[in-house]
């Protein structure tokens, strides 16, 4: 046993004092002595005692309610109380156990069982503190280990942007490549079926010219056709559903462009582009990201026609900055874009600005 051990003894009785505390002395301990509830907190909180031996009867603050505030306390709520008191009417187990007490010894009290049970109770706080200290060394651990892994990651980042850009750049070049094709070929078929819709209505409205000319039961018979496959309806239908496959199809090659430009690894040329284009070109690169909870409000400048410019490193930076507003909108929000033209500087001026809730100025100063 650490003979460190602080032991508070809270009783009224000088002669249960004096014997317990020459029984302690004798084996080790240190002691504490109050011979009041109030007394007893007071020294708990600033002596810090590793168990306390409590009475029951004590006049004033009694045993329970001296009991039931130590564990109120974020000072003393995890020392150990065992209540010392007679086995008679006036001690309740159940009210002892339920206001913190950990264990009992009763009167008149028996040395080697006082040191048995003093023992096991040392033990088992020993084993708590261990086992705290561990859980919190294990949570110091993680955390480290939480930051060291968000420097690798960024220290990967950063590492290896450029080579991952252009295996991007390669790979979307030749997913573009195997993607011409398919693409190809849905535009062939919507021409096809464009066509094959145009000689379908021809029939139908032939039909519809002259089936009164048709003997009655064959009349109905074709009538009844049209009715159960709603050829009415599908007339109607089939030009937007020939629309929506052109539009999904332009949608894909747009996409393609899209990526290429942004990916583009090969020989960097200043060239004159659109502006505007370069900006739609990242806001549709992102529209997966943004569409549910985003309003883009666009306020282009019609005084601005196409500059020279490196078109994919711009667009890069549209990307990258639109990325980040739609990040800082945590719910739903909008992010204005303004682009405006100084004819006299021979400047032009773009303003990305999102409805988020801004930059700590803490981490201002970090950038």
């Amino acid at each position: 046993m650490d003979n460190t051990n602080k032991i508070l003894i809270i009783d009224d009785t000088p002669d249960i004092i004096k014997m317990i505390r020459n029984v302690l002395l004798i084996n080790g301990y240190k002691t504490l002595v109050a011979t009041n509830g109030k007394k007893g907190i007071e020294i708990a909180e600033t002596r810090k005692p590793d168990l306390i031996l409590l009475d029951i009867m004590m006049p004033g603050l009694g045993g329970y309610e001296t009991c039931k505030i130590l564990k109120s306390k974020e000072e003393t709520k995890n020392i150990p109380v065992i209540f010392v008191s007679a086995l008679d009417k006036t001690f309740d187990k159940v009210k002892a156990f339920n206001v913190g007490g950990i264990d009992y010894i009763s009167k008149p009290i028996e040395e080697q069982e006082l040191i048995a049970r003093i023992k096991t109770h040392l033990k088992i706080r020993s084993y708590e503190k261990e086992l705290v200290a561990l859980n919190q060394n294990l949570t110091d651990a993680n955390e480290e280990l939480k930051q060291l892994l968000e420097k690798l990651q960024q220290t990967q980042s950063t590492l290896i942007h450029s080579e991952k850009m252009a295996s991007l750049g390669t790979l979307t070049a030749g997913i573009a490549h195997e993607i011409k094709n398919p693409v190809n070929f849905i535009y062939a078929g919507i021409n096809s079926l464009a066509d094959d819709y145009e000689n379908l209505t021809k029939i139908i409205n032939l039909y519809n010219e002259t089936e009164h000319l048709l003997p009655e039961p064959t009349r109905l018979k074709i009538n009844k056709i049209k009715d159960e496959h709603e050829i009415k309806e599908l007339i109607i239908d089939i030009p937007q559903t020939i629309k929506d496959i052109n539009t999904g199809a332009e949608r894909i090659v747009d996409i393609i462009r899209g990526l290429n430009i942004y990916l583009y690894r090969g020989k960097i040329n200043e060239k004159s582009a659109n502006l505007h284009s370069i900006i739609d070109t990242a806001l549709m690169l992102l529209k997966n990201k943004y569409k549910d909870k985003v309003k883009i409000i666009k306020n282009y400048s019609n005084q601005i026609e196409n500059i020279n410019c490196y078109p994919g490193q711009l667009n890069q930076v549209f990307v990258n900055i639109i990325n980040n507003a739609i990040d800082a909108l945590e719910t739903k929000g909008q992010i204005f874009i303004t682009t405006q033209k100084f004819a006299e500087e021979n400047q032009i001026q773009i303003s990305i600005k999102d409805t988020g809730n801004g930059i700590s100025e803490e981490i201002q100063k970090k950038i």
